[in-house]
């Protein structure tokens, strides 16, 4: 009898990705404009030569900027590969959004990143930031006191300001516009 046998060693290695993400800052009202940052880590044993990220903003909120790459479309911002990225490598992207909600409420906005080892099974990580959407709002009364008066009289014009909005307001202005006929005294 005549026999042979042979063996091939394989290394199984894991291949692993991890995305973290942030929002600064992370409250504001219409209009605010929110920095998402999201770093995106190859936690493998396994180079990654291809990585594509995915962006999904919330309902309330608007895409502005992105880092380079970045494309939009719609609520969806994505990257369509970041790689390589050699073992415990990590790459820092980032999204500008303007808020466009109303009203108060959280607003969580979703990263997903994908990496493709050359061998095997892709790998996927999830995150998610939320901000606070909180509602501005001012209401100016005034009076007048007389509220009759002929010429010559003088009129006290008082104003009260109230913040009726869930956020502090750090700058308020107020004007009045005289009507004609009355002047400054």
């Amino acid at each position: 009898d005549v026999t042979s046998s042979a063996a091939a060693d394989v290394d199984s290695i894991e291949a692993s990705i991890l995305v973290t993400k942030s929002a600064d800052p992370t409250f504001g009202s219409k209009g605010a404009l929110i920095n998402f940052t999201f770093v995106v880590n190859n936690t493998g044993d396994s180079p990654l030569p291809h990585i594509s990220v995915s962006d999904q903003l919330p309902t309330g909120m608007s895409y502005e900027s992105s880092s380079s790459g970045g494309l939009n479309n719609g609520r969806y911002i994505n990257w369509t590969d970041i790689g390589p990225m050699a073992i415990g490598a990590s790459r820092t992207l980032w999204i500008k959004a303007k808020i466009t909600a109303t009203t108060s409420g959280t607003l969580t906005n979703r990263v997903d990143a994908t990496g493709e080892p050359e061998h095997g099974d892709d790998v996927t990580s999830s995150a998610t930031a939320d901000v606070d959407s909180i509602e501005a709002g001012i209401l100016v009364t005034k009076s007048a006191d007389p509220t009759f008066g002929s010429k010559g009289a003088l009129i006290n014009f008082s104003f009260v300001v109230d913040n009726t909005g869930d956020v502090p307001l750090p700058h308020v202005s107020v004007s009045d516009q005289l009507p004609t006929g009355m002047v400054y005294n």
